[in-house]
């Protein structure tokens, strides 16, 4: 696990590369959730519904981001797969990463 923390958390290159991806795969869910909040957010002024519609973005992609660095090492468990994984460049282990989730959404 440790090695799975130097590799990808503590490498800029890798976390940086997963963020750019998992932002890019929530882009229509976030267009979608922010929109129709900005939209029907009551009386609020449209600096506060813009505010909200940005909490909510960054809310849902770390929220994701968490979720995806937790489980993504349950799909490398054996020593072929690991060492498949780590043997790829940073920005391939970030894209890797990044992807991992996409197909929950």
């Amino acid at each position: 696990m440790s090695n799975y923390f130097s590799k990808v958390i503590f490498d800029k290159v890798s976390i940086f590369t997963a963020i750019k991806v998992i932002i890019s795969n929530l882009l229509w869910p976030l267009v979608v959730i922010v929109g129709l909040t900005v939209a029907f957010s009551g009386d609020f002024t449209w600096a506060m519904r813009v505010t909200i519609g940005i909490g909510i973005m960054l809310v849902l992609i770390i929220l994701t981001l968490l979720v995806t660095l937790i489980v993504f090492p349950i799909s490398i468990r054996t020593e072929d797969k690991k060492q498949e994984f780590y043997s790829k460049s940073s920005a391939d282990r970030g894209k890797d990463v990044g992807e991992y989730i996409s197909g929950w959404i």
